[in-house]
């Protein structure tokens, strides 16, 4: 089995991409935060409804087809243009650690997104939140540019109309409008030591290696002083040049294929790499090295470019902030869901035979 530090280290220089946990998340929150722009154009198989059938019940109102495949037009095609035409047959692992096709956790995602956003529009009035002359032109023309996209079988098949895609859109401004009067009255700050994000090189002299099966195999003796030998003389060399320019070329000239920089939080690098190599990281200066170190998995030389990543810790910190005020806000939308529809279960309540007709491929 591949080690547990080789794996966090993989999942490492992915981060920015943060996969599964965007996938998860729905990648089209957009939906609910202000960027609502529907699209269409393109067709996804057979799909064969009527837009007055009832996908599901909500507060007392029927959920039509037409209104569930407005929404899932539009997160089909955000999802493929970002990840490509056969995302949703990619099996992902859910909140819960359950493995799922991301189709089942897109179609959960849509179903939710609509509820929450008939939720915060009952809401609309306690937060005195109507709708500008710029919403409503915004409204119009969205409507009118997913209008312009549909083709004349998606239109004949679904009996769509203008005036029901303008709802959607008029439903979901009106939901971002309230949601954003809910998040702007808490008030929280995010600390640099919070957020903080680290930057630095690991020179790693590997002393095992992976098989084909995915198991290890540690290095002799002999060849771990090898590698030791050969990290002590590449600190020697490094202190004998200037800058960092050295780095990459000491990289190649030893073959070190696993060294890399990485941008951690120190949550990260404590499971990474332990207690003891995080303090270590931690007593560096920017611009410095460390002596070479031994871990169970070989030799390392760190060089910290930045204790704190100016860039890295204020992206982290606004990611912190929203889901601060997320929490917040879902803490008063829990009670107002039950409060709307008490019983409501997407398994139970959804007429997946209507639902399935909707196509992800």
């Amino acid at each position: 089995m591949i080690s547990k530090r080789h794996l966090f280290l993989k999942k490492a220089r992915m981060k920015k991409m943060r996969f599964k946990n965007a996938l998860k998340r729905r990648i089209l929150s957009a939906l609910l935060l202000g960027t609502f722009i529907l699209t269409s154009g393109c067709t996804h198989g057979s799909t064969v409804g009527n837009a007055g059938s009832t996908v599901f019940k909500f507060g007392g109102q029927n959920i039509s087809f037409g209104e569930v495949y407005i929404y899932a037009e539009t997160v089909i095609e955000g999802y493929k243009e970002t990840y490509g035409e056969n995302v949703f047959s990619m099996d992902i692992t859910d909140e819960d650690g359950n493995a799922r096709t991301l189709e089942e956790v897109a179609r959960e995602d849509i179903i939710e997104d609509i509820v929450r956003v008939k939720v915060l529009n009952e809401k609309a009035k306690d937060y005195d939140v109507e709708l500008t002359n710029d919403d409503k032109a915004k409204a119009l023309g969205e409507a009118d540019e997913f209008w312009k996209g549909l083709t004349d079988s998606q239109i004949q098949e679904m009996n769509l109309t203008q005036d029901m895609i303008q709802k959607v859109i008029v439903e979901n401004i009106i939901a971002d409008k309230v949601y954003q009067e809910i998040i702007d009255t808490y008030d929280v700050e995010i600390s640099d030591e919070k957020a903080r994000e680290t930057t630095f090189y690991d020179m790693y002299f590997a002393c095992y290696k992976e098989n084909s099966d995915g198991s290890v195999a540690k290095y002799s003796d002999e060849a771990r002083q090898q590698q030791y030998d050969n990290a002590v003389e590449a600190y020697g060399k490094l202190n004998s040049s200037s800058g960092t320019s050295n780095i990459e070329a000491i990289v190649s000239e030893y073959g070190l294929a696993k060294s890399a920089y990485y941008t951690m939080t120190p949550d990260e690098i404590l499971a990474s790499y332990g207690t003891e190599v995080s303090e270590m990281l931690y007593d560096l200066e920017d611009g410095t090295y460390s002596l070479v170190t031994e871990t169970e998995y070989g030799y390392h030389i760190f060089y910290m470019k930045y204790l704190t990543d100016r860039d890295a810790t204020d992206a982290r910190k606004e990611e912190l902030l929203m889901a601060a005020k997320e929490e917040f806000f879902q803490d008063k939308f829990d009670g107002w869901l039950k409060s709307t529809d008490r019983s409501f279960d997407y398994e139970k309540d959804v007429d997946f035979k209507e639902y399935n007709k909707i196509s992800f491929e």
